[in-house]
């Protein structure tokens, strides 16, 4: 869930491998350096961009975290191509991610993302993902569009 300029965990699910990532109720990570962050700068318009890059002050997490307005500007873009946010190493090292906006009545209301330890994460295991992904965004879309 989106907190200003940054993501907020409000639920959370653990994996049954034996190498996983949690992440914890209530964590806070800056929009920029990880996946439902980048899937949520994806859907704002240029005006709200332009605020935030105006604001937005890059603090190194891992040697990957984006630390350009460029840069980011270019996952943006992707991100809005692809229509997934994804991350390598940027915010927690050794973890990789990928998420998805949830959308009520067209308006994007939050993310939902996976995150995995990078050991684990390969083409495959991408395509995977982004097919369960967007399975779940649809089936919580049409619950919430109710």
């Amino acid at each position: 869930m989106e907190k200003g300029d940054e993501v907020e965990v409000v639920a959370t699910r653990a994996g049954r491998n034996a190498l996983t990532y949690t992440m914890q109720l209530g964590d806070l990570a800056p929009l920029y350096a990880v996946s439902a962050g980048k899937i949520l700068l994806a859907q704002k318009d240029s005006t709200w961009l332009d605020a935030y890059l105006a604001r937005v002050r890059f603090e190194s997490f891992t040697p990957n975290t984006i630390q350009s307005q460029e840069r980011l500007i270019r996952e943006i873009e992707r991100s809005r191509s692809d229509g997934f946010g994804f991350v390598d190493e940027e915010y927690t090292p050794g973890i990789v991610g990928l998420g998805v906006a949830i959308r009520q009545d067209g308006k994007t209301i939050g993310a939902i993302n996976v995150a995995l330890p990078s050991p684990r994460f390969n083409p495959q295991k991408a395509s995977l993902i982004r097919q369960h992904l967007r399975q779940v965004a649809a089936r919580c879309e049409a619950d919430l569009n109710q």
